[in-house]
Formats: structure tokens, C-alpha cells, sequence
């Protein structure tokens, strides 16, 4: 029989630890050991970070730190769905308007952490447009919309911007066109 050494060692941080082991017996010293590796995970971090504010319709992504060897358990109030889970990142739709909460639960063989993040989500500003109308080409005719509390608006058609910051505009088009206007109001 051999007698043998032990070592403790009390890890108080997470990391790779690389330890070697050389043996002095009676002023002789032995061959170094070859290196040995310890990886120090701890408890997995449940911290939320992603965008606040968003509006129904928005599709964002939410994480947490990424700790190796742990699984991550995603939930979500009726406010929306989750269309995507990948360990530490999950992507949602929001559906409707009001306050989502999303939570996540990170376990490994450390321990076990919750988090949560609320999420107001905003309604989409109401919108009309007058109705479709047939006018002779280059005729003028006045369009008009009913923006709600829209902060900001702009026409376009055929993916060009024809005006900003007003909600009717006066137009002569040559031929058949389709006009589009897009709003903006305080929430994004």
C-alpha cells in the first residue's frame, strides 16, 4: 500500500481552475503531474434583460446569462406566445395589450434561480384612410386619415415616402396607384 495525499481546496468563485501536483519525498523531487482541469459553473443566473416597452404585434427576444450544463424553463401570461425557445434566449409575439410577465426558471446541479420581467405592452394606434376612389388619370384627389393619437405619420406608394407629418394629402396620379400611410404615436 501507497499512502496518499489529499488536497482540499474550497472554490469561492466560478471559472476554469488548472491545477498541477510535484511530489518532494526526502529532498528528491518527482515528475509534475499533468494538468488537471476543474470547471466551477454555480448557480445559473436568472436575470432577464430585453427591450421594454413593446407593442401588440412586436416579436422580440429576451435572455438570461448562458451557463454550460443548464436547462432553462421559459413561461409567459396570456399577453402572447412563445414562438421560439433556445436555452437561455426565448422569443415571443405579443397578442394583446396590457402587462406580460415572463418568467424563467435556470437549474443545474448547483442550485436553482427564478426571474421575471413585466412588459407593458401597448395597442397599435387606430388608423383609417378614406375609402378607394376612381378619379380620371392626373386628376387631383384629396386623401385623408383618421390617425387617432398618431405622433407621427407618412404616405408612400410603391415604397416611396411622398410626405411626412400630415395626415391628408392632395395627389394627381397617372395611373392606378395604391397609397399607403403608416403612424407612429408616443408609445413606438
Amino acid at each position: 500500500n501507497t499512502p496518499r495525499s489529499v488536497l482540499g481546496v474550497q472554490f469561492t468563485s466560478k471559472g476554469v481552475f488548472v491545477f498541477t501536483v510535484q511530489e518532494t519525498n526526502n529532498g528528491c523531487v518527482g515528475a509534475m503531474s499533468p494538468p488537471i482541469s476543474v470547471n466551477v459553473i454555480g448557480i445559473p443566473s436568472a436575470l432577464i434583460s430585453g427591450p421594454g416597452p413593446v407593442c401588440v404585434g412586436d416579436t422580440v427576444k429576451y435572455t438570461v446569462p448562458f451557463t454550460n450544463n443548464t436547462h432553462y424553463e421559459w413561461t409567459l401570461n396570456s399577453l402572447g406566445t412563445v414562438i421560439d425557445t433556445g436555452n437561455n434566449v426565448v422569443t415571443i409575439v405579443f397578442t394583446a395589450p396590457g402587462t406580460a410577465k415572463i418568467q424563467t426558471t435556470a437549474l443545474n446541479k448547483c442550485g436553482q434561480k427564478a426571474g421575471s420581467k413585466n412588459i407593458i405592452v401597448n395597442p397599435r394606434p387606430p388608423v383609417g384612410i378614406s375609402p378607394d376612389t376612381s378619379i380620371c388619370a392626373n386628376d387631383t384627389v384629396m386623401l385623408n386619415a383618421f390617425v387617432g393619437n398618431a405622433t407621427s405619420y407618412w404616405w408612400e406608394n410603391a415604397n416611396n415616402t411622398i410626405a411626412t407629418m400630415t395626415d391628408s394629402l392632395k395627389v394627381s396620379p397617372p395611373g392606378t396607384t395604391t397609397f399607403i400611410i403608416q403612424v407612429k404615436d408616443a408609445n413606438g
